[in-house]
């Protein structure tokens, strides 16, 4: 028995097994799998069966109940599949359910697609994992969604779900040694269950496309059209300062004052279009304590925002509000608000720091999770949020760390409130903090679930700090790698934050070279774009190119080679400790295509590797049709004639900046 639609094929087995193919790739005997047990001797019985339905019931036993699978076509042409707990008895919760495909055949790479800011997105071989005796969840286990590109290199399938906002789901791959396998999974988290109702997973579409980043950015369309509120995307691109690239945690109000006065002075002399001063952090004393400022704002923050605002600019703060110190007033005070680790009744520890090391400006040795199931203690944050926008001035509020305590589910810690789900647990917390802050402000989310976000976060940050080197603990790293597995959502699901652009002229490891080529590939994003250097301060021509960035900042780009190259493996060394992991950088070569608005493009490629590089690419493989005129943006000259194909040259970590044109000679610069 099969269900057809766009070339997709949805299969039941005369054994009950379930199978999706697409070509090449084929995932197959598919079972039900509850709390990890997987039901492969299950009973099936088939509900309905018409061209465009399948239902399906499999019996797991009177402990358990029944799963039923319902497989449906989409106006849209795409599949969708939804499972659910039927029968269930009255005694049980679940922890996980979902579907387990034992084989995953034809497969030579896949998109390990991340939960929040900091853990990655990236294409992974498990031929390479295999060679190289890798084992880590860097590879194995993604979320929301993922794509399976087959050996042939021709369409590629995605698999997602269509909402985000009850369920944390997920995506394992296993077996990596030889023929993978995949199971799909929604976390229950033992939510409790109303007499009579059948627990279910949101919708998983299936659909596929040629286009490895088109089909990406298709499913974020539909994971926009499903979301319980609408998404926030439309908001004009945050061009502006922050504070925390330059200055760090050792800030003060005078600091803060000057440099103000440098960056207000620069921006009216130049006209740039800069819209935001986020002050981040170090204005605090111990986290929690987010309505005392530190010793270093005498004055408290309510003055320093408003001169922000009488110089032009939209006055932001940073904020990690679920972080708790154990030195901080408020556990003194409060220790019932943070979450209780179930084994030992205490609280939960998120970190520790018992020696010279720790946190910024903190004391802190111990640092706790607060519980926001606890109306006291979301009534607390709602005072918290509600008194930096209406007495303090606050806009933009930068809103950090809050998918810490995520990883940990109903069998870790203890709630004040039981029977939700984690994201359950999460979003009561972040439309709290959306109805205090209102509609018009900016959420700027940083270590935040992005999925669940959808809806609640105006920009999210797409991967680690950039710091101040090329590569290594604090680097380009993570930008390099997961803006271009990422950026397929911004103005989509949120705004994507490439986080701030290093200018100044010193005090880091970077060359001439690294600082543009850096700040072109963000500056290609069509995100936020920020820079925490004073403007004051900077060298001409750094000057001069943050004005160029600014004028270029616009739509977004496509990344027209994603998942068609391998990547490359090597470990790296956690700055917070432990043995080195695995991780994935991708290839040498990174092209970034932006669509101008004269029918023209401006092409960006950038070299990430150690070595000099030639290379020809066709303009067909890059989306673009035709022989173009080529203007070298960097050189400011024109190539003579038209062109086909692209011919570079690059130096390791340089790049380059190419404008093309129907007309037969191109000299427009990347804004025109």
């Amino acid at each position: 028995m099969q269900l057809v639609v766009d070339g997709i094929m949805m299969v039941l087995s005369p054994n009950g097994a379930l199978g999706i193919l697409l070509g090449l790739i084929s995932l197959s005997n598919g079972w039900p799998v509850v709390d990890g047990v997987v039901y492969r001797d299950a009973t099936m019985q088939i509900v309905e069966q018409s061209q465009n339905l399948l239902v399906v019931d499999y019996s797991l036993g009177e402990d358990v109940g029944q799963m039923r699978v319902r497989i449906s076509t989409t106006p849209s042409q795409n599949i969708s599949v939804q499972y659910s707990m039927r029968n269930v008895p009255s005694n049980r919760n679940f922890y996980s359910f979902g579907l387990r495909f034992d084989s995953v055949a034809g497969l030579h790479r896949y998109l390990r697609n991340g939960y929040h800011s900091w853990d990655g997105s990236y294409f992974v071989q498990p031929g390479e994992i295999r060679r190289l005796g890798y084992s880590s969840p860097r590879f194995d286990l993604g979320y929301g969604a993922t794509e399976l590109i087959p050996a042939d290199g021709k369409n590629a399938l995605v698999l997602g779900f269509d909402r985000h906002d009850r369920f944390q789901q997920s995506f394992t791959f296993g077996n990596l040694g030889t023929t993978p396998d995949l199971t799909i999974l929604t976390w229950w988290d033992e939510k409790q269950i109303s007499p009579g109702a059948e627990p279910a997973s949101e919708n998983l579409v299936v659909l596929q496309d040629s286009n490895y980043e088109a089909g990406l950015r298709r499913w974020a369309q539909i994971v926009a059209a499903n979301s319980p509120v609408p998404v926030r995307s439309k908001i004009p691109p945050v061009i502006g300062w922050n504070s925390w690239y330059n200055l760090y945690n050792f800030i003060s109000e005078p600091l803060i004052r000057e440099t103000l006065q440098g960056v207000a002075s620069v921006s009216r002399r130049e006209q740039l279009p800069m819209n935001a001063f986020v002050i981040d952090s170090g204005f605090t004393g111990e986290l929690g304590d987010w309505l005392v400022p530190g010793y270093s704002f005498p004055n408290g923050l309510a003055p320093v925002l408003q001169e922000i605002k009488q110089n032009g600019f939209t006055p932001g703060l940073w904020i990690a509000p679920l972080l708790v110190g154990n030195r901080s007033r408020l556990y003194r005070d409060h220790p019932d608000w943070v979450l209780k680790n179930r084994a030992t009744g205490g609280p939960m520890l998120l970190w520790s720091f018992f020696g010279e090391n720790r946190l910024g400006h903190a004391r802190s040795e111990e640092y706790y999770i607060l519980d926001a199931t606890n109306p006291a203690a979301l009534d607390y944050l709602r005072t918290v949020f509600r008194t930096w926008r209406r007495e303090w001035g606050a806009e933009i509020f930068k809103i950090d760390a809050t998918v810490l305590g995520m990883d940990w589910g109903p069998r870790e810690v203890s709630y004040f409130q039981p029977g939700m789900t984690r994201i359950e647990v999460w979003r009561k917390f972040a439309q709290a903090v959306r109805e205090e802050i209102g509609d018009d402000a900016v959420w700027m989310g940083s270590g935040q679930p992005l999925w669940a976000s959808v809806g609640i976060a105006d920009t999210m940050r797409i991967g680690g700090d950039v710091g101040v080197q090329w590569s290594g603990t604090f680097s380009a790293d993570s930008l390099l790698r997961d803006l271009p597995a990422r950026n397929f959502a911004n103005h989509i699901l949120w705004q994507v934050d490439p986080d701030p652009v290093l200018l100044r002229n010193q005090y880091h490891f970077l060359s001439d070279a690294e600082v543009r080529s850096l700040a072109l590939f963000t500056a290609m994003s069509g995100g936020v774009m920020m820079t925490s250097d004073n403007l004051a301060e900077l060298s001409p021509d750094r000057l001069d190119l943050w004005k160029s960035l600014l004028s270029t900042n616009k739509a977004s780009a496509r990344y027209p080679l994603l998942g068609r190259e391998d990547s490359i493996y090597a470990l790296y060394q956690n700055p917070f400790g432990g043995p080195p992991e695995p991780v994935s950088f991708i290839p040498p070569l990174i092209v970034q295509v932006r669509d101008n608005p004269d029918g023209g493009n401006t092409v960006h490629i950038i070299n990430i590797s150690s070595d000099r590089i030639s290379k020809t690419i066709a303009l067909r493989d890059l989306g673009i049709e035709g022989s173009m005129a080529v203007y070298d943006w960097g050189r400011k000259t024109s190539l003579p004639g038209s062109t086909d194909r692209l011919t570079i040259s690059l130096d390791a970590h340089n790049s380059t900046l190419l404008v093309l044109s129907r007309a037969q000679s191109a000299s427009a610069a990347p804004e025109d």
